[in-house]
């Protein structure tokens, strides 16, 4: 897939701002210290060779992702375990229950359920993606990191937020762009929204059932009509040629 059909998807979300908030990115660090801005991002507008530019941008997501999958992992083991003691009918201390609340909140695993019907949803929610697929969207969500998002403000995967002064704010428009200190904060963004929002109930559950092996990755990507304002299987469709393109599917990652 050549650039010119990627800059077109991006540059509908080529709005003016006003109002520029950079919102902290912190809060995605559940349990690892924030990092620091990061500066070591590539200015990838500045590389002209088309090849170069794919090569040195999909390592340096690779690298972003491991980084955020190690913590989301690092979580999900820590429920997978909270679930074996219960299953087991082991009672859980004051700190494992905390551990438990400490979760649900983040993961918005509301309402009156048991200690197990928590800890079953907390696995549903706190996994990864596929490598290939994390790759593919921030190529389509950025043009290869040349997007004002990914440049001024290191989103890589179209987030916006909609808390007061979360994030830059469009002009004449309520519509704000998340934020973020560093691209692996935009890493962690992404995975929230895949984990929490409602209209990837289905994205989870797929996902729970088939892992996240890149054999299964078109029927996650079948679940994505509502990450973008395409119609149809375009959005889908896109991903999937990305990955085919560029070879993507050579990448493996999993909890």
């Amino acid at each position: 897939m050549d650039l010119t059909k990627i800059n077109k998807y991006f540059l509908v979300f080529g709005i003016f701002f006003t109002n520029i908030s950079f919102a902290s990115s912190d809060k995605y660090h559940l349990e690892t210290p924030p990092i620091k801005v990061s500066s070591n991002k590539p200015d990838f507008r500045d590389i002209k060779n088309v090849a170069e530019k794919k090569k040195i941008f999909i390592d340096f997501m690779s690298k972003e992702i491991d980084e955020a999958n190690k913590e989301i992992c690092s979580q999900r083991d820590t429920i997978l375990r909270l679930q074996k003691s219960l299953e087991s009918n082991q009672d859980l201390n004051d700190n494992q229950k905390a551990k438990i609340k400490k979760y649900t909140d983040f993961y918005k695993v509301w309402g009156n359920k048991t200690l197990q019907q928590q800890i079953d949803e907390l696995v549903l929610k706190v996994n990864i993606a596929p490598k290939s697929l994390v790759i593919a969207q921030a190529i389509l969500e950025t043009g290869w990191g040349t997007s004002r998002f990914a440049v001024d403000y290191n989103n890589y995967f179209g987030l916006h937020c909609f808390e007061e002064n979360c994030g830059v704010k469009a002009k004449d428009s309520d519509v704000q762009v998340e934020t973020f200190k560093d691209v692996g904060d935009s890493v962690l963004g992404y995975y929230y929204k895949l984990n929490t929002v409602d209209k990837f109930t289905k994205f989870r559950s797929v996902r729970e059932l088939n892992g996240t092996g890149e054999n299964d990755t078109d029927q996650l990507i079948d679940t994505l009509g509502d990450y973008s304002s395409l119609e149809g299987q375009e959005y889908q469709n896109r991903i999937k040629d990305v990955i085919k393109y560029n070879n993507l599917d050579k990448f493996s990652s999993s909890c």
